[in-house]
């Protein structure tokens, strides 16, 4: 019996993106090509016409992210990878409309490398530490974007501290004193009270320069080297 030859046909998958076989070697051996020209060999017939197969390469995540080609998968037994959540969650600081709710994300960038996640999976495996968090502003203050340069993992402690700073100079003024506090595991400790805002800040910068040395040799020997230095050199 003469097989049929479907080598040209075109169809569109569930997404809506057009396809045409431009190889068949039988129901279970198709190569296909979408409109954006992505090439995606040992295709079934079946799930060409039936519109289950899908492009990798579609920016399908905030209209900027794609899961790409590779052996990193966004989902096992139906639930997100750890590292595909981070992943998201980046694109998603960047991208989505969390920069309306949170100004320090402005202008803030994922590289293009980073948006294909496979890319992203390949850093993030041969750095990730288990339960520490992804920072882009320890090691280069003068960029704002995620990249494998500019990015690294941190204890959730040290990103606190990190934050903290951003968020409150750590001074209040009470009367005619200023009282200085300084946040350390979601627990705002007092430092002092002082006759001016000037004795309050230094008595805040010191203690604060004080807490992120402590929290960088409890870490020593886990920190990457370039980390651990931005640490101890870390200007309040």
């Amino acid at each position: 019996m003469k097989r049929t030859n479907r080598q040209g046909e075109y169809h569109v998958n569930n997404d809506g993106e057009s396809l045409h076989i431009i190889k068949y070697n039988g129901v279970n051996n198709c190569t296909i090509e979408f409109e954006d020209g992505t090439i995606v060999k040992n295709i079934q017939y079946h799930n060409i016409v039936s519109g289950g197969v899908k492009n990798n390469n579609r920016k399908s995540v905030f209209s900027i992210g794609y899961i790409g080609y590779g052996k990193y998968k966004a989902s096992i037994k139906s639930k997100h990878t750890k590292c595909y959540s981070i992943w998201r969650g980046m694109l998603q600081r960047c991208y989505y409309q969390y920069k309306e709710f949170n100004i320090t994300y402005e202008n803030v960038d994922v590289c293009d490398d980073w948006h294909n996640f496979q890319n992203f999976a390949k850093w993030f495996e041969e750095n990730y530490i288990e339960g520490w968090q992804l920072d882009k502003d320890l090691l280069c203050t003068d960029y704002k974007i995620y990249s494998p340069i500019t990015c690294c993992f941190i204890p959730q402690e040290i990103n606190c501290l990190l934050k903290e700073q951003k968020e409150t100079t750590g001074t209040v003024k009470v009367k005619n004193k200023y009282k200085s506090q300084i946040g350390v595991d979601k627990i705002h400790n007092h430092i002092g009270t002082f006759d001016s805002l000037e004795d309050a800040n230094k008595a805040y910068k010191e203690e604060k320069k004080k807490c992120i040395l402590n929290v960088a040799e409890q870490y020593k020997e886990q920190l990457n080297i370039n980390v651990y230095n931005k640490l101890i050199n870390y200007e309040v």
